[in-house]
């Protein structure tokens, strides 16, 4: 199973009982009814259809783990943020914490699904790749 480094990666957390409704209203694709063990991809966008990121959600259940791109973090963040208002959604990034990479060459036969091994995360994004995002700092859990 060939990996890459990933190095344009960026990973906030979103929390808050409002964070999956923001989400979904601010991107292209339906995530409203993720369900927690599930990753999608969607697109956020501006209110003029141009694109702001594309972006992978992962439902973690407590909170939603979102990986972007760090070329573009700086513009997703100043997009969403003016939008919550007195919504119930908060914004970690936690990009520092974590190392990422692309597998491919593989079946994955969970596409849409990730789990957690030794503190690393597979997400399973395609029949042929998967997001890895490993932990660099394992004993400390967002809360």
């Amino acid at each position: 199973m060939p990996r890459v480094a990933y190095e344009d990666a960026s990973l906030t957390v979103w929390q808050g009982v409002d964070a999956l409704q923001f989400i979904d209203g601010l991107s292209s694709n339906k995530i409203i009814d993720m369900r927690q063990g599930e990753v999608r991809q969607t697109v956020f966008t501006t209110t003029q259809a141009k694109i702001v990121d594309l972006v992978t959600v992962f439902h973690m259940g407590d909170f939603l783990a979102v990986q972007s791109h760090t070329s573009q973090i700086e513009t997703l963040l100043e997009h969403v943020t003016p939008r919550i208002l007195n919504q119930d959604v908060t914004i970690v990034d936690v990009t520092s914490r974590n190392h990422f990479c692309i597998e491919y060459g593989i079946t994955n036969l969970n596409v849409g699904q990730f789990e957690s091994l030794n503190d690393t995360t597979h997400g399973y994004i395609d029949e042929k790749y998967s997001l890895l995002i490993a932990s660099v700092d394992s004993r400390r859990r967002v809360k």
